[in-house]
């Protein structure tokens, strides 16, 4: 292309782009001022920084153009991959759910085959996992090694029916969940009402359960305590028989401390209690 074909081209290009866009618009277009597109339009030849500008823009309008027209063909290329792995996407998900349709219909038979036994006679439970609330004959043989704790969750329970104040109340309980976590998660059995044995993922929830609620029901302990300890100072400076009020506070003060204190730790700190008396006296 001659010299002069191009400069007839990019001033073509530049009015069509002034009507299209407007001086204002077709100037910043450009990045040139209003005042030299005015003079580009006025004069019959195109200064070089005009020119330079015209060539620019045209060759981004040129790509634009291109990128235009590759984009239906680029979309019908992205529809159809999406298509395929819509299509892949679907056969694997209906192979997954005629399995768990499956694995849906063989629980189904389990619980089926299970739940006769469950209702039948109370020494079959064991046979399953279950703990049962009474004692059968052939406990020894069902529950094994567990039958001691078996046995110490069925006498705190009933125990725990009738206590004699709060704070027992809340002892036992926490015996009895302490209790139920060693047989669900150290012997994998299943604790009433279920009638069902539990899987590992129900018998993790029930152990997570239930030492959510042994720290609960020892802060409520530790709120407690401090009452029934001071109803029990009150009673005793009553019937104490003669001892001082201070000394069956200090009594009782040892006794909760222990409770609270692992046996190294009081035994070293109530030395240096004695020993500091002694030098007193």
């Amino acid at each position: 292309m001659t010299a002069k074909a191009e400069a007839g081209r990019l001033r073509g290009f530049l009015q069509d782009l002034v009507e299209e866009q407007g001086r204002v618009q077709a100037a910043d277009r450009l990045g040139v001022s209003e005042r030299t597109l005015r003079r580009a339009l006025a004069s019959p030849q195109l200064t070089p920084h005009m020119t330079q500008a015209l060539e620019r823009e045209l060759e981004a309008s040129e790509a634009r153009a291109a990128s235009e027209r590759r984009t239906p063909a680029s979309l019908h290329k992205q529809l159809r991959r999406v298509e395929r792995r819509l299509a892949d996407l679907q056969r694997k998900t209906g192979g997954l759910l005629e399995e768990l349709w499956e694995a849906g219909d063989d629980l189904e038979q389990i619980r089926m085959a299970v739940a006769p036994r469950v209702t039948g006679a109370k020494g079959h439970l064991g046979d399953i996992g279950l703990v049962a609330i009474e004692p059968a004959p052939d406990d020894a043989e069902v529950y094994g090694a567990a039958l001691p704790v078996v046995a110490e969750w069925r006498r705190t329970r009933r125990t725990l029916e009738e206590p004699p104040n709060t704070v027992t109340c809340l002892q036992l309980e926490e015996r009895l969940l302490s209790l139920e976590i060693q047989l669900v998660d150290d012997h994998s059995l299943t604790m009433p009402p279920a009638e069902a044995p539990w899987d590992q993922v129900r018998r993790e929830t029930e152990v997570q359960l239930r030492q959510q609620r042994l720290r609960e029901l020892r802060r409520e302990r530790l709120w407690a305590e401090p009452l029934h300890w001071v109803g029990r100072l009150v009673t005793l400076g009553r019937w104490g028989g003669g001892l001082s009020l201070e000394r069956q506070m200090q009594h009782e003060f040892e006794v909760r401390r222990s409770e609270l204190l692992p046996p190294g730790v009081a035994r070293r700190s109530g030395r240096g209690r004695n020993g500091g008396r002694s030098k007193a006296s």
